[in-house]
């Protein structure tokens, strides 16, 4: 149920002949997403196991590139967070809206990143496979000291979240 006030909120600042698409749109459950782990399975090996399965996989058009799908299956007898596939690390339940910052940041050498609310893990992981990808050759680096630093390190990732539970 959405609250009078953000409804009043919204309606402030949305056109009109768009406020009952909106509103409607907030009342449909969000559909089942995943992301995989691409230091463990393929898109192609994720993809053929998943037609093996029946399961339907659809990216987000603004994910094309990433590693997250919508997921639709049939059988639901077995939890996808039960499934073995997610239990052996293979792929990990996530909304599309928490998979999207890893795809839309401009990943370069030398970054840093701070993920402040990480648990459980899923954007941290995306961005650490992002930087990953990067090539960020010794040879190309201009400044020696840069040279020295990045046989050790060329990237960081730090992860942290306020509730000790989760983490």
């Amino acid at each position: 149920m959405i609250s009078q006030a953000f409804t009043t909120y919204i309606s402030s600042i949305l056109p009109s002949e768009e406020l009952e698409e909106y509103f409607n749109t907030c009342q449909r459950p969000l559909k089942k997403s995943l992301t995989i782990n691409p230091t463990k399975i393929s898109t192609e090996q994720f993809e053929h196991y998943a037609r093996e399965h029946g399961w339907t996989l659809e990216k987000h058009p603004f994910l094309e590139q990433s590693y997250s799908y919508y997921i639709d299956r049939d059988d639901t007898s077995i939890a996808l967070g039960n499934h073995r596939m997610h239990q052996c690390g293979f792929f990990y339940i996530q909304e599309i809206a928490a998979a999207t910052p890893a795809y839309l940041l401009d990943m370069q050498p030398w970054m840093l990143i701070l993920d402040i609310a990480a648990s459980p893990g899923g954007k941290t992981s995306q961005l650490a496979n992002s930087l990953l990808s990067l090539n960020s050759p010794v040879s190309d680096m201009k400044n020696q000291e840069k040279k020295i630093i990045n046989e050790y390190i060329a990237w960081l990732v730090i992860a942290n979240d306020i509730d000790s539970l989760r983490i």
